[in-house]
């Protein structure tokens, strides 16, 4: 990273971390439907 830099987003960057975020929050969803068939 450079501090340097203007504060300006890699958007390859950016759409890993989104990706990533949407992967974890799907996997937090299923974990809920799951616990919620359990209960």
């Amino acid at each position: 990273m450079q501090p340097n830099r203007p504060a300006r987003t890699d958007p390859r960057a950016a759409a890993q971390q989104a990706r990533m975020a949407a992967s974890l929050a799907g996997a937090v969803d299923l974990a809920a439907v799951q616990a919620r068939n359990e209960a």
